[in-house]
């Protein structure tokens, strides 16, 4: 995309909904991403990342933990995906159990990264994806 003056610009969905109960997991994720101008809203569990879905059709991404109070990460993901199924979702989990991948997938997540997420691999996804 170009603008009049010939500099590219991003695409507009540069907005990320991190879902994270954890303070300290979500305060990575918003500065990584604040770091690669995306901007971030939270959503502490599964139902309210529903909700802001529902009422936010500026959200380009979503990063999701899978272990939350309320509602699991796998529920929503599969509540949102019924919703709008053009929108990327990320796992983003401390737990490795052997099925975890496998049922995130099923689910309907496109991109599965374990804690702590590094870096120049979550920048690599979402440069995938057109963010960052």
């Amino acid at each position: 995309m170009e603008t009049e003056t010939g500099k590219s610009k991003k695409p507009e969905k540069q907005l990320v909904l991190v879902t994270e109960d954890d303070d300290l997991n979500y305060a990575y994720l918003e500065k990584a991403l604040k770091r690669l101008s995306i901007s971030v809203i939270r959503a502490h569990n599964g139902r309210e990342a529903i909700n802001i879905c529902r009422e936010n059709t500026r959200i380009g991404l979503i990063i999701m933990d899978i272990k939350m109070p309320v509602m699991d990460g796998w529920t929503a993901i599969r509540k949102i995906k019924s919703l709008r199924p053009e929108l990327p979702v990320f796992v983003v989990t401390a737990y490795m159990l052997n099925n975890e991948e496998h049922i995130s997938y099923e689910a309907g997540c496109d991109e599965y990264m374990t804690k702590p997420v590094n870096f120049s691999i979550l920048a690599r996804k979402l440069k995938k994806y057109g963010l960052g």
